[in-house]
């Protein structure tokens, strides 16, 4: 797994048109306030290994809770392989098909309080490592202008090709 992206959070947005408080939402979740605020400001590396996990396994975060080990051997990997993958220790892999699995507990509730995606909840911004990544970063002028009416479109998981240095 490529080191961890830093986060543009949305879950204040999100946690705001769902009529949550922060303490609301984090007596919900099953977390305190003060991490729902850390959540916000962008803490989210738990929240990108769930989307890297779902990702890698091709499954939902309520699959990562209720069937690990199946979705991992559906994939033909071994813990091992796994833990590498996405830079744990293989005791960790063994952990959550023993049920250890918390932190995707705790996406699952976020997601269902506020009746979203994984992904609606950050967008992830790289880390640029070399001049070359810092060159083909830059920003590509466009010669259009969008409206300011006009909603971008929220990119889903096509920039982890770019962080695992394959071409999309």
């Amino acid at each position: 797994m490529p080191k961890s992206p830093r986060f543009v959070s949305h879950i204040a947005t999100l946690r705001h048109t769902a009529g949550f408080t922060q303490r609301a939402l984090a007596e919900t979740v099953g977390v305190t306030e003060n991490t729902i605020a850390n959540w916000e400001k962008g803490s989210l590396d738990w929240l990108y290994k769930v989307a890297v996990l779902c990702e890698l396994l091709d499954c939902v975060p309520i699959d990562l809770t209720q069937n690990f080990r199946s979705l991992r051997e559906k994939q033909a990997l071994t813990q091992l392989q796994l833990a590498l993958e996405i830079e744990v220790t293989e005791n960790t892999v063994a952990n959550w098909e023993k049920g250890n699995f918390d932190w995707a507990n705790k996406a699952v509730k976020l997601c269902q309080a506020l009746n979203c995606q994984v992904d609606d909840l950050y967008d992830a911004i790289p880390v640029i490592k070399s001049d070359k990544e810092k060159a083909a970063a830059q920003p590509v002028k466009k010669t259009t202008k969008r409206s300011s009416l006009e909603k971008p479109q929220k990119p889903m998981f096509h920039w982890l090709h770019r962080l695992h240095g394959e071409k999309s």
